[in-house]
């Protein structure tokens, strides 16, 4: 490491000790669609952000069509008994059409049941498809690819899976290991047809950036938590060189969504970056 980021972070992470931390129990979710911003009581989430989407790729049929994106819950992490409930009463609030994993799901095999078995409770109706991220890859991927069928959760891994509603559909695009550079590995939205709708699921958010993702309509990334803790969190994504958090335009018709996620790594609370869950709502462009 660079001595100079070193110290920096050095310093960071004892500002950042001496921080208060932001407790996730105890306060109310909120709604967040543009500037529009409505409570309501699920402990532990902060927030729901809805990003509207708008292509000229997306079919009549699925106007309307209500995507909701679970990224790094790294359960159990942040999460008591409560919170992990309040995690499933958000995404039955919401009642999504299809819902999205992001990966980083687990900080031990045991928890991966019990966080399904949650989050899972009301099932979208056009099905659930994830991602594995960099921890899943390390621990627990048997059991966590085990688990996904009996939960109704469709992993999709270098590969792409239609969504069809009426005579119409959109692509869910998903990459394996999404630390693999372009000289590695290929993107699944390179397979895909112009004119069709893609969503390209990923768990960092540099990869859209690093690889050719031709065809993608719009990214969903996580891996970052937003930073987490500050300024540690804003050193480090500064020394990766990777989207922090938000929205940003990669291309000219792709769209990168980065999700602040809804766990932590490695402390057990956040400075910087809130808890949330992220919805899509996608229209068509006329």
């Amino acid at each position: 490491m660079n001595p100079r980021i070193k110290i920096l972070t050095t310093l960071a992470l004892l500002m950042a000790t001496t921080a208060v931390a932001q407790k996730e129990t105890g306060e109310a979710t909120q709604i967040i669609k543009g500037r529009l911003q409505t409570e309501c009581a699920h402990p532990g989430i902060k927030r729901v952000r809805t990003y509207d989407i708008s292509s000229t790729d997306i079919p009549q049929d699925f106007e309307g069509f209500r995507i909701l994106f679970v990224a790094d819950t790294h359960y159990p992490s942040l999460f008591t008994t409560q919170t992990l409930q309040s995690l499933g009463a958000v995404i039955n609030e919401i009642a999504p059409d299809a819902m999205l994993l992001g990966g980083d799901y687990q900080e031990g095999c045991d928890y991966v049941a019990p966080l399904f078995d949650t989050m899972m409770r009301k099932r979208p109706r056009y099905g659930t498809f994830a991602v594995l991220g960099n921890n899943d890859l390390e621990r627990c991927t048997d059991t966590i690819k085990a688990l996904m069928p009996s939960y109704g959760i469709t992993l999709v891994e270098d590969t792409s899976i239609m969504i069809r509603k009426g005579m119409s559909h959109i692509v869910v695009a998903g990459v394996h290991n999404s630390f693999k550079g372009p000289e590695e590995a290929v993107s699944p939205t390179l397979r895909q047809k112009a004119g069709d709708f893609v969503i390209l699921l990923t768990h960092t958010p540099d990869y859209a950036e690093d690889q050719d993702i031709t065809n993608a309509d719009v990214t969903l990334a996580g891996h970052t938590h937003g930073g987490q803790v500050w300024p540690a969190g804003a050193v480090g994504m500064v020394a990766k060189n990777e989207r922090n958090y938000g929205q940003k335009k990669i291309t000219d018709t792709c769209t990168a969504i980065v999700s602040g996620g809804t766990g932590t790594w490695g402390y057990k609370f956040r400075t910087q970056g809130r808890t949330e869950i992220v919805c899509v709502e996608v229209t068509q462009e006329k």
